[in-house]
C-alpha cells in the first residue's frame, strides 16, 4: 500500500489539514502535542475506524462540537483508492474507474482487512512504531507474534498452497487408479491416465515447492526473532547511554561554574581583608540607617492609617447622606393601604357582577317574552289560514251552506286575538330595546372597579418602591455599620506619633 494523501477536519488539534504524502521517506517532525501521533491515528481511523481508549476521542479538542471526518488517499495493486470515514458513515471508493466498494462503517472495515490482509493490530504493528520506542510487532507471546508475523508474509497463503496441492495430487490419484482399471476397454483412458500422471507429478513438484519455501521462511523466521530481541536491547542500552553522557555533561558543566564560584569568593575575600576599617564604619552605618528604616516604616504605616481613618471617615458621611436622602420607610402602612384596596376593588367587582347578572335576567325575560308572542302569532296565523280555506265565497266548503256575512265565527275571535299578540310583541320588543343598552347602574359599577382597579395597581406600586427603599436603606445601614467598625479598628490602631527623622535616615 503507497500513501498519497490524508485530509483531516476537526480530528482531535486539528480544524483542517492536508498533508501529501510523496514517493520515498516520510518523516513528521514537530514539537510535542504538535499532532504527530494524531495523524498516524487517523490513518488507522480512516481505514479500520479504530480509537484510542474509549469511543470519541478524535472529536475536536477545541470543544466547537463539529462533526470529525477523516479522508485518505492511497494506491494498491496498481489502483488508487479513495477512504471517507466520520463517526457514523463512511465510504471505500475505487477512483481508477470510479466505483464504490463499501459504504457501511462494518462494510469499510471489512473491506480494508479483505485488500490489505491485515486486522488493525498487525496493521498498528507492522505501520509505525511509537515515538522513543521500538515496539516492533508487539503481540502476547511468541507464538502469536510467529503466528502474526508468517501471516502479514503471506506463509498462510503457502500453507494453504500446500494443502490445495495435496488435495490435487489426491484427486489425480484417484484417477490415476480409475484409468488403470479401464486401460484394456478403452484407448482413450491411457491417455487420460497419462495425463492424470502427470498433473500428479506437477501436483508433487508444486506441494514439495511449497513445503520448502514454507520451511525456508519459518527458519528465516526464527533465525530473525533473536536479532530483534537483540534490537530492543541495544536500543535500550542507546538510550540509558544518551543519559549517562547528558547526566555526563551537566555534571562537568556545574563543576565549572563551582570552580568560577570560588575563584570570585577569592577575589571578594581579598578585597574585603583589603577594606576591613571601611567594612567597620559601613556596619555602624548599616545598624543606624536600619534602625531609622524601622521608624521610617513604622511613620509610613502610621500615615497610611492616617489616610485610611479618612477616607473611611468621608465614607461614612457619604453613607448616612444617602440614609438621608432615602428618608423614612413604613413597609407595613404600604401593606395596609394596598390590603384596603384590594378589599374595595373586590366589593366594586361584587357590586359589577350583581348588576351584570340582574341586566342579564332582564334581557332573558324579555327575550323569553318574545319567542313566545312570536310563536303565539305563528300559531294564530297558522289557524287563521286554515279558517279562511274553509270558506270560499261565502259558502262553507265543508257543509255547502251560505254563512252569515261570508265569514266563520271563530275567524273574528282569531283576528282578535292576533291583534292583541301583535300588540304585546310590539310592547315586548321595544322593552328589549330598552334593556340591551347597558343599564346605569352596571356603567357605574364598571367605573367604580376600575377605578378600585387603579387604586390596587397603585398600592402596589407603592408597596414595591417602599420595599426597594427597605431594601436599600437596610444595605446601606449595613455598609455604614462595617465603615465605623473599620474606622473603630483603625483608630485603635493608630497609637502615638512616632518621632522619625527623614534627614538622619537620607
Amino acid at each position: 500500500m503507497l500513501l498519497k494523501r490524508l485530509l483531516l477536519e476537526n480530528f482531535r488539534q486539528f480544524e483542517y489539514a492536508n498533508v501529501p504524502f510523496q514517493p520515498g521517506l516520510t518523516a513528521i517532525v514537530g514539537p510535542n502535542g504538535a499532532g504527530k501521533t494524531t495523524l498516524i491515528e487517523a490513518i488507522g481511523f480512516a481505514l479500520y475506524g479504530e480509537q484510542r481508549g474509549a469511543k470519541k476521542t478524535i472529536e475536536p479538542i477545541h470543544g466547537s462540537g463539529a462533526k470529525p471526518r477523516v479522508l485518505l488517499w492511497f494506491e494498491l495493486g496498481g489502483r488508487e483508492y479513495r477512504i471517507t470515514r466520520d463517526l457514523t458513515t463512511a465510504e471505500f471508493v475505487d477512483e481508477t474507474d470510479d466505483r464504490v466498494v463499501a459504504e457501511s462503517l462494518t462494510e469499510v472495515t471489512r473491506e480494508v482487512e479483505r485488500r490489505l490482509r491485515l486486522t488493525h493490530e498487525q496493521f498498528v504493528n507492522s505501520f509505525c512504531t511509537e515515538q522513543k520506542g521500538l515496539p516492533f510487532l508487539q503481540f502476547r507471546d511468541r507464538q502469536r507474534k510467529i503466528d502474526e508475523l508468517a501471516r502479514m508474509l503471506g506463509y498462510d497463503s503457502l500453507k494453504l498452497a500446500a494443502r490445495i496441492a495435496e488435495r490435487h495430487a489426491t484427486a489425480a490419484r484417484g484417477r490415476r487408479e480409475g484409468a488403470k482399471l479401464a486401460t484394456e476397454r478403452l484407448p482413450a483412458a491411457q491417455m487420460e491416465y497419462e495425463a492424470a500422471e502427470r498433473e500428479l507429478l506437477l501436483a508433487k513438484e508444486n506441494r514439495d515447492a511449497a513445503e520448502s519455501a514454507h520451511k525456508e521462511r519459518l527458519s528465516a523466521l526464527k533465525e530473525t526473532e533473536p536479532r530483534w530481541q537483540i534490537a530492543t536491547q541495544v536500543q535500550k542500552l542507546l538510550h540509558q547511554i544518551a543519559g549517562l553522557e547528558d547526566q555526563k555533561r551537566l555534571l562537568e558543566q556545574s563543576a565549572a561554574e563551582r570552580e568560577t564560584e570560588v575563584q570570585e569568593a577569592e577575589r571578594r575575600l581579598a578585597e574585603c581583608n583589603a577594606l576591613a576599617e571601611s567594612a567597620q564604619r559601613y556596619d555602624a552605618l548599616v545598624k543606624e540607617r536600619d534602625a531609622l528604616q524601622l521608624l521610617k516604616e513604622a511613620a509610613e504605616a502610621q500615615a497610611r492609617l492616617v489616610t485610611e481613618i479618612e477616607h473611611l471617615e468621608r465614607q461614612a458621611a457619604e453613607i448616612e447622606r444617602r440614609i438621608a436622602e432615602i428618608g423614612v420607610v413604613d413597609v407595613e402602612a404600604a401593606q395596609k393601604e394596598l390590603e384596603v384596596c384590594k378589599r374595595a376593588a373586590s366589593e366594586a367587582e361584587a357590586e359589577a357582577e350583581a348588576q351584570r347578572k340582574a341586566w342579564t335576567e332582564r334581557k332573558t325575560a324579555a327575550q323569553q317574552r318574545i319567542a313566545t308572542l312570536l310563536e303565539r302569532k305563528s300559531g294564530l296565523e297558522r289557524e287563521l289560514r286554515q279558517l279562511e280555506s274553509a270558506v270560499k265565497d261565502g259558502v262553507c266548503t265543508t257543509c255547502g251552506q251560505p254563512l252569515p256575512g261570508g265569514r266563520l265565527p271563530a275567524q273574528a275571535e282569531k283576528e282578535e286575538a292576533l291583534a292583541t299578540v301583535s300588540a304585546d310583541l310590539a310592547v315586548a320588543e321595544r322593552a328589549l330595546s330598552e334593556v340591551e343598552t347597558e343599564p346605569d347602574e352596571f356603567k357605574v359599577a364598571m367605573k367604580a372597579v376600575e377605578q378600585t382597579r387603579e387604586r390596587v395597581a397603585r398600592a402596589s406600586e407603592a408597596l414595591t418602591a417602599m420595599n426597594e427603599r427597605a431594601t436599600m436603606l437596610q444595605k446601606e445601614q449595613d455598609a455604614l455599620n462595617d465603615v465605623k467598625a473599620a474606622l473603630s479598628e483603625k483608630r485603635g490602631a493608630l497609637g502615638e506619633p512616632v518621632a522619625f527623622d527623614a534627614s538622619a535616615w537620607a
